[in-house]
């Protein structure tokens, strides 16, 4: 019974832990500068996904509030 409330625990710590914004930032930039700067929305969500962030995690609004990122007309994202 013990091992089972020790597995629990460990279960909660991990849902508790989140990604900082910072770090999605920089995953972000760093795809970015990797893709020569602009990118579709599909490499920015496989980098993201790569940290394991909640599935509730909206990518496209977090790049909204990103002020060194844009949308072109064309639906790219560029690094300003």
């Amino acid at each position: 019974m013990k091992e089972l409330n020790t597995f629990r625990q460990f279960l909660t710590e991990e849902k508790d832990k989140k990604v900082s914004e910072d770090k999605i930032k920089k995953v972000i930039k760093d795809t970015l500068k990797k893709e020569g700067g602009a990118s579709g929305i599909a490499p920015l969500k496989k980098a993201i996904k790569s940290l394991k962030v909640d599935s509730n995690f909206n990518i496209e609004k977090f790049l909204k509030k990103m002020s060194n990122v844009e949308k072109h007309k064309n639906g790219d994202y560029i690094l300003t």
